[in-house]
């Protein structure tokens, strides 16, 4: 009897091994597999963001020109009348620097005004005065931020 429960529990320890082995190689595997393929998407990942042709970066370049020239003529009362000159993507690409024109409720002609564009605002130049104070000052931040008109970097506002 002792004899049979020896050679049973010799089997039984047996077979734990076994399965602890068969569990392990199967657990190793897994994580081999699992880091090749891990590496396998950062090289793609890598790959897929080194690689920038000409071609993408002048695409994307003008998608956000005319995202920011959307918003520009979203901004003004008679979107069809805006003229756009000199609109360049700012120094720091978060924005579009540019100068417009567009009709007033009264049907003329504003003017060109220089104007910075960007995904929160539509920040145009006023003039320094006590009524458009904050806009004036809105655009200055917003020229600041973006490297846009280097000119306005040298405004101070005197109280």
């Amino acid at each position: 009897m002792q004899k049979a429960l020896a050679a049973s529990r010799a089997e039984e320890r047996e077979k734990d091994r076994r399965m602890r082995d068969a569990a392990a190689a199967e657990a190793s595997e897994r994580i081999a597999s699992d880091a090749a393929e891990h590496d396998r998407d950062l090289a793609q990942i890598a790959l897929a963001t080194a690689v920038v042709t000409p071609q993408q970066r002048e695409a994307e370049r003008a998608e956000a020109l005319r995202k920011y020239t959307d918003k520009l003529h979203q901004s003004v009362n008679d979107p069809a009348s805006v003229q756009v000159r000199s609109a360049e993507l700012s120094p720091k690409l978060n924005g579009m620097c540019t100068e417009f024109n567009s009709k007033t409720k009264a049907g003329a002609y504003a003017g060109f005004k220089r104007a910075v564009v960007t995904d929160l605002q539509v920040s145009v130049e006023e003039s320094p005065t006590k009524e458009l104070m904050t806009q004036f000052l809105v655009f200055q931040i917003a020229a600041r931020d973006t490297g846009c008109f280097p000119d306005v970097q040298n405004v101070h506002v005197v109280q």
